[in-house]
């Protein structure tokens, strides 16, 4: 076929028009939807100008075969299928220039990924042509490197020219490869060099011509490192370039153009929040004590590691990391400190800083007999530590001072905000609060716009509350959460902090300020300029304005209550520092989950920092300590299912589940994790959290133990279950809910549930929904362990879907769930806390004290 280069169409943006000055730059998707050629079903298909502009950015990185990078300017990804489509319409009429390969590979993560090219893909049409099942129909790749057809697809004998990767554990087998002209990138956090590597081997050896990546705002750091490392083309927006080129859209919308639901227009809030700014409020705790303490816990974490490091101490390495982490949870605490201890002592899986205090302490104790002087400063900034909790505790101090002045404010002027704590426990102990002292009921606060959510489930909040005036964060986040920072959903983001806070608050700030300079017009226009022969560039940089007059007056950072907030010597300039950094992701060591059995029991009175534990061995030459009571997971290849028991029972050839190289998570909380972004699984993950919820809440309100809580459900007339094991096992959510559904409605009875107690049917159906997938898995699961691996030639492959409606395979789980198969468990005596449950990489299998 020869060569083809669409008309002349009108554009929307100066950069639109500097991309198609050349006509071979012109993109095929956005000229046939300008003559209406492309639509959805018969009606029009919009493209906005920023998806416009990212296609025309593919377009010449892929005729020029050079590898290219799109900074997409909202974290919701919008435009992956449309490059797609576009590569694939650019294929079809110019097959000659790829060696006569005609397929593109996605790789993502995102299972919502592939039902939005399924569901957008079905929709649209070249004309009355059904572009789905013929022109470009749709596969996944499986791990043995062949693919699986989509489910609607299956009868047909269409050759899929798309296939999706959810990972690198699952790319084409040679054969398939070979046809491949273009892989395309999402890009996630988790990519590093490694992962790069394993990703540009392969695109050699398969000869595939063109590799291109996309990254959401706030982009990894290391696809910055990438641009400058490879000298990349790249494309973004800064707010005021997103301003000048959103304004077509501004007035398309308003004349009716489009609405927000209609495909690829979904985050056109998002984009008017970005380039109209959003406003950062820091506000600071006014607290001179806890302020001035803070600051000094901080420092001395900072000593502590960089004693334990000089001295390779690796006890007082683990102690700083705790001992931080004990410090973030009085930090983040968002309520009364006796509100949330109240909700960590009696919620299973929880436990209280009181106790992670005690347990701190005798961690410090032990390291007596390895170094003296270390444990004797160590024991000092535990009675710091202590002295904190106990002034936060008598003198109720703390950031919900701050809130209650925030949702005070909101009510009387009729502001709608949302305030996010770090968890669910911080969240409760909030709402608690605000129900007891304060005399607030929670629903009627919400029918006045104020509403309360967590860090996991704030996407799924907008979705079911839709914009808000202010975002009220608990304080600085850990930095793999850091798109909260960018969040692009809210007009205002506020975040309550104590001083010691705030240079780290100041550190994510300026990370993801610097990152953005490179966004200007000077900047991207250079980098794009070796594949664009184009005499407009060329003299759009000549008469670039001043970077000056080119600053985004819009986003502000504000700081009530200014302060310079640096902590003794360790000012604002050490930032960059390894500490610093390493501390932006060190989890808060109270209120996470934590598995009940690897928190000691209320009647230990001595709160030790080490318990009996096995070191659990494994072919591979892994190994793992475990708590001898551990409750964990095993694969029967036989049966073909996930069966629950304890550690010590584990024996020669029992195949152990671990998820993220732990036992601590379940394979229903990856699941749950998974699915719970997917918007045909909204309802279900809502009813299966609220009955989890109901059950945690009541087991609290009632002072319940799973032994308790059986007896009342045998009173109810419950025939199962049969232990208080089963009860444990639902509120840890290894076990998605009661084989017999009435207990749900029992349960909603004995603790006064009323919605639990109306809608239990629809609790059990997405019970019911959940353990498809989790049964769907578990049948798969043989595929995981270690001698079952084989490669295969063939192009299609055993079929690996686990969710024919979610198109959720095997592979979307392969990066988080492992199988091993043990060899030998052996008690080792008494083992400190922190050192359980981590999976030992030494092939040796030695514990190193």
């Amino acid at each position: 076929m020869d060569h083809f280069s669409p008309p002349e169409y009108s554009c929307t943006s100066d950069w639109e028009e500097i991309f198609t000055e050349d006509p071979d730059n012109r993109s095929r998707v956005v000229w046939l939807q300008s003559k209406k050629y492309l639509n959805i079903t018969g009606q029009p298909l919009y493209l906005n100008a920023i998806n416009r502009q990212s296609i025309c950015f593919y377009k010449c990185c892929l005729k020029h075969k050079k590898e290219g990078l799109l900074i997409y300017p909202t974290h919701d990804l919008c435009i992956t299928s449309l490059l797609a489509l576009e590569g694939l319409y650019y294929n079809y009429a110019n097959k000659h220039e790829f060696d006569g390969k005609d397929k593109i590979l996605i790789i993502s993560s995102r299972v919502s990924l592939r039902n939005e090219i399924r569901e957008y893909f079905k929709m649209l049409k070249a004309g009355s042509l059904p572009i789905y099942y013929q022109l470009f129909p749709v596969a996944r790749v499986t791990s043995n490197g062949g693919f699986n057809r989509f489910s609607d697809l299956k009868k047909t004998n269409v050759e899929p020219k798309l296939f999706i990767s959810p990972n690198l554990d699952a790319l084409p087998a040679k054969n398939l490869a070979e046809q491949i002209f273009c892989v395309i990138v999402e890009a996630d956090s988790f990519w590093d060099s490694n992962k790069e590597d394993v990703l540009r081997n392969w695109i050699a050896e398969s000869n595939i011509a063109h590799l291109f990546w996309i990254a959401s705002d706030p982009t990894p750091p290391y696809f910055y490192k990438l641009i400058e490392s490879k000298q990349l083309p790249y494309w973004g927006w800064n707010a005021e370039e997103l301003k000048i080129d959103s304004q077509f859209d501004e007035s398309s919308f308003k004349a009716g153009d489009f609405d927000k639901n209609q495909p690829f227009c979904q985050n056109y809030d998002e984009i008017q929040n970005k380039f109209s700014g959003i406003i950062k409020v820091i506000v600071p705790v006014k607290e001179d004590y806890l302020n001035k303490e803070f600051k000094k816990c901080r420092k001395t974490y900072f000593q502590l590691l960089e004693s334990a490091r000089k001295s390779r101490l690796n006890s007082g390495i683990s102690f700083a990391y705790r001992f931080i982490g004990c410090v973030n949870v009085l930090e983040e605490t968002i309520s009364p400190l006796s509100y949330s201890e109240k909700q960590l002592e009696g919620r299973w899986g929880y436990t209280s800083a009181i106790k992670s205090l005690k347990i701190l302490e005798s961690q410090a104790e032990s390291i007596k007999k390895e170094s003296p002087f270390f444990s004797s400063y160590a024991i000092d900034a535990v009675d710091r530590l202590k002295a904190i909790y106990h002034y936060m505790l008598e003198k109720k101090s703390g950031k919900y001072l701050v809130i209650l002045e925030i949702i005070n404010e909101a009510l009387q002027n009729n502001k709608r905000i949302v305030i996010i704590a770090k968890n669910g426990i911080y969240r409760s102990a909030l709402e608690d609060y605000l129900i007891k002292e304060k005399n607030h009921n929670i629903l009627e606060l919400n029918e006045n716009g104020i509403y309360f959510s967590t860090i996991d489930d704030i996407s799924r909040t907008f979705n079911d509350i839709g914009a808000v005036t202010t975002c009220v964060l608990y304080g600085c986040p850990r930095y793999y959460n850091n798109f909260i920072l960018s969040l692009s959903k809210t007009e205002r983001l506020g975040i309550v902090v104590y001083e010691s806070e705030i240079p780290f608050l100041k550190t994510m700030f300026n990370v993801i300020d610097d990152m953005k300079n490179i966004l200007s017009s000077e900047k991207k226009g250079k980098s794009v300029s070796g594949i664009l022969s184009s005499q407009r560039l060329t003299n759009y940089m000549l008469n670039y304005p001043s970077p000056s007059s080119k600053q985004d007056s819009r986003s502000k950072i504000i700081t009530i209550c200014p302060t310079d907030a640096e902590l003794g010597d360790f000012t604002y300039k050490s930032i960059m520092s390894d500490f610093f950094m390493e501390e932006l992701d060190i989890e808060n060591e109270c209120a996470e989950d934590f598995d009940t059995d690897d928190v000691l029991s209320e009647n230990e009175k001595d709160y030790r920092n080490t318990v009996p534990a096995i070191k659990v061995s494994f072919s591979s030459g892994k190994s793992i300590l475990l708590r001898v009571n551990k409750q964990v997971q095993i694969f029967d290849n036989i049966r073909m299912k996930v069966k629950d028991i304890t550690a010590s029972h584990l024996a020669k050839n029992h195949i152990l589940i671990l998820v993220e190289n732990s036992t601590k998570k379940t394979i229903s909380s990856s699941i749950i994790s998974k699915v719970r972004s997917d918007p045909k699984m909204t309802a279900v993950i809502f009813y299966q959290k609220y009955w989890i919820k109901c059950l945690s809440d009541g087991m609290f309100e009632y002072n319940d133990t799973p032994n308790t809580l059986l007896e009342k459900l045998w009173e109810k007339g419950a025939k199962s279950p049969e232990t208080p094991t089963a009860i444990y096992l639902w509120l840890k959510e290894a076990v998605l809910g009661p084989q017999d559904p009435e207990n749900i409605r029992r349960i909603g009875e004995i603790y006064n549930k009323e919605l639990l107690i109306r809608d239990w049917k629809l609790v059990a159906e997405s019970i019911k929904r959940l353990r498809g997938i989790h049964r769907g898995l578990a049948r798969k699961l043989y595929h995981l362990i270690p001698k079952a691996a084989i490669e295969f030639e063939n192009q299609e492959s055993e079929n690996t879907i686990i969710d024919e409606e979610l198109e959720l395979s095997l592979e979307d789980f392969r990066n988080s769930i492992s199988l091993e198969m043990v060899i030998s468990c052996e008690k080792v005596g008494d083992i400190p806390i922190s050192q359980l449950d981590k999976l030992n990489f030494n092939t040796q299998g030695k514990y190193d004290n």
